[in-house]
């Protein structure tokens, strides 16, 4: 990688990037998937306790 990319073992993967899944778990509540809710922001609520 260039000076202004980073490598691949300092970047988080984009699926695991807190704002990718509170975006995620928000789409999810607009839809009424409460189940993909649950699974994708009870890991970021986790990762704060």
């Amino acid at each position: 990688p260039t000076s202004n990319e980073p490598s691949v073992t300092d970047s988080v993967a984009w699926w695991r990037s807190t704002d990718i899944r509170k975006k995620l778990a928000k789409i999810y509540l607009g839809k009424d998937m409460l189940a993909e809710f649950v699974d994708t922001i009870f890991p970021v609520i986790h990762e704060t306790l």
